[in-house]
């Protein structure tokens, strides 16, 4: 039996825990880490393709060029590892967590805030908003840094649009330059919200019942929100298919706030980040819909 081969055993998870080892270079395809604790040790051009780290703890290890395709890394605690020009196409993560990790592919993290590296999060945004292209061709990514602001800017059926992404948390907005004609409206989506009961008003100490804020559901969850004589008003904007527009949109999309800036532009805020999903599906969606709305609100 080898040296490789008395360390992993026989395939099954078997053999010694990892410290400090240097395994630099060497074939390790389809080896068996699994539930192993791999502290400071060194896999650079390493070969791991299709090896088994599920459950295992990694911790301070170098995957500089190391071929990770195909790895299994389901529930493992990865933390303060570097995944520099490491190939990781095909890598299974469910459940796992990278932590302080520097380098790692974009789509390896959960949610935007688990990035720690301020650096990293420009660049995982960057990379984000580049594939919008598919969308817009003729879009660019900008970014200004003292600003914190990072965004992508294109026209989407003749209409300038850009993706607004607020670098600290991930989440973003759709801006779409439109001609409006019918007035401002801003309508909310909240899946807890509830009609209030009527009479009341938000506000104790408020006694003048016509400055108080009246809710008008569209949908389930779906509703505007403003003083008696402006949400007369904004009820007004809602004719044909628009009611069902919102209650087709707002819900799938996660979509927490539509407003139409009367004669300027229409936005869009979104309640996850841009690495939930298929970013450039959801950005899609949102252009038909402001597209459309844009139309019937006479832009």
């Amino acid at each position: 039996m080898g040296f490789f081969d008395s360390m992993f055993g026989d395939g099954g998870g078997g053999g010694d825990d990892f410290t400090q080892q240097d395994l630099s270079g060497k074939n390790l395809a389809g080896r068996n880490f699994q539930g192993k604790e791999i502290t400071q040790c060194e896999f650079k051009r390493t070969v791991l393709t299709n090896a088994v780290f599920v459950k295992a703890n990694v911790t301070q290890c170098d995957f500089s060029g190391a071929d990770l395709r195909g790895t299994r890394w389901d529930g493992a605690e990865v933390t303060q590892c570097n995944f520099a020009g490491a190939m990781c196409d095909g890598m299974v993560t469910a459940g796992a967590s990278f932590s302080q990790c520097e380098n790692l592919p974009p789509w390896l993290y959960g949610k935007f805030d688990d990035i720690d590296d301020d650096q990293q999060k420009w660049q995982v945004a960057g990379w984000k908003l580049q594939q919008l292209q598919q969308l817009a061709p003729d879009g660019s990514v900008k970014e200004r840094r003292d600003d914190d602001k990072i965004w992508f800017s294109g026209t989407y059926g003749g209409r300038p649009f850009r993706i607004l992404v607020d670098i600290t948390w991930g989440t973003f907005e759709l801006e779409m330059k439109a001609r409006t004609q019918r007035g401002d409206l801003v309508v909310h989506f909240d899946r807890e919200a509830q009609p209030k009961p009527p009479g009341q008003r938000d506000d104790v100490w408020d006694n003048d019942a016509s400055s108080s804020e009246l809710q008008f559901f569209i949908a389930p969850g779906i509703y505007i929100e403003d003083s008696a004589d402006e949400l007369e008003r904004q009820k007004m904007m809602f004719w044909g298919e628009m009611p069902r527009w919102f209650a087709q949109f707002m819900p799938g999309a996660n979509a927490t706030r539509v407003r139409v800036d009367n004669g300027n532009q229409l936005e869009i805020s979104f309640k996850d980040d841009i690495l939930a999903g298929d970013l450039t599906y959801r950005v899609k969606n949102a252009l038909d819909f402001s597209s459309a709305l844009a139309q019937a609100c006479g832009g």
